[in-house]
């Protein structure tokens, strides 16, 4: 559709925004010559909560902006998580229910009832 060489690297390459940044096809025209390049957006953390397409970002992002406002929901996510992904405390929190005895759909949770 849009004459990309490096089709196949957008489609399993480009995953979304991470900590490190996120990553895009810039394709430049110079010279007569089509130039496709990867390159990295760098992003901040009040950025990259807002970008997060994952599910348990997407869940908690939602559930604190719907509780606290948009602005300060997401000023308190930053300053809890500056990665901007709560991902590693939420698997460190089933891991640990795992542990002390929880059935692995119950300590996928994010309360215990």
């Amino acid at each position: 559709m849009f004459g990309l060489s490096g089709a196949e690297v957008v489609r399993f390459a480009l995953n979304g925004p991470e900590p490190d940044g996120a990553q895009f096809l810039a394709v430049f025209q110079a010279g007569g010559a089509k130039y496709e390049q990867m390159l990295v957006n760098s992003i901040g953390p009040v950025e990259l909560w807002v970008l997060s397409t994952t599910l348990v970002d997407t869940a908690l992002r939602n559930r604190v902006t719907q509780r606290l406002g948009f602005s300060e929901g997401l000023r308190r996510l930053v300053k809890v998580f500056p990665r901007g992904s709560a991902a590693q405390e939420f698997e460190r929190r089933k891991d640990e229910r795992l542990r002390c005895g929880e059935s692995d759909g119950r300590a996928g949770g994010g309360r215990r009832h």
